[in-house]
């Protein structure tokens, strides 16, 4: 996203190849601040702690995150809500600029990680927009998608998830859209 934004700006590629380093560390230091400061908005989703420590129990269930954002910037953000510990590897944006490849380095990581070579038919994504539904798509994964509010719902329905969730509150709900129950 950074990378966007300063050629969008009008940067060169090269000045943003030379500085990526840089960006990448301002924003962090950033995003930390912004975390620092207190925000009755800032939430985790009602009902995911309670579906993480269901699914957390579970020795048939091997978590892992994905995400857009650099893994130091996703563990600052996760980290404010002392979910961390949900997610000891994943793939993340300082892993691969392409969404998708993000996926496969992170089913690698993890398959590694827990010596379980995942068939990717057997691996869900869970997330709240479109793009998530499509990474999941490009890869053979399952995509459940969850209405967070943070793009259309229809945007969601459009992309035709395996399941499509209101929100965590209903565990059961959750549970079976994840076909776990």
């Amino acid at each position: 996203i950074l990378c966007e934004i300063a050629r969008e700006a009008g940067i060169p590629q090269e000045a943003i190849a030379a500085r990526t380093a840089d960006l990448c560390a301002a924003y962090v230091e950033g995003l930390r601040r912004e975390l620092a400061r207190p925000d009755p908005r800032r939430r985790a989703l009602p009902g995911v702690r309670d579906l993480l420590l269901e699914l957390d129990r579970r020795p048939d269930v091997y978590l892992g995150l994905l995400t857009g954002n650099l893994e130091e910037g996703a563990r600052a953000k996760l980290g404010v809500f002392d979910l961390n510990r949900f997610f000891p590897d994943g793939g993340f944006a300082s892993d691969h600029p392409d969404r998708d490849e993000i996926a496969r380095l992170a089913l690698a990581k993890l398959s590694k990680r827990f010596g379980v070579a995942f068939h990717p038919s057997r691996v869900t994504v869970v997330g709240d927009t479109e793009l998530d539904v499509a990474c999941a798509r490009a890869n053979g994964y399952r995509a459940v998608a969850v209405d967070s509010g943070w793009v259309p719902r229809a945007a969601l329905v459009e992309a035709e998830p395996d399941a499509l969730l209101d929100g965590f509150t209903d565990l059961p709900a959750a549970m079976r859209a994840l076909e776990l129950q």
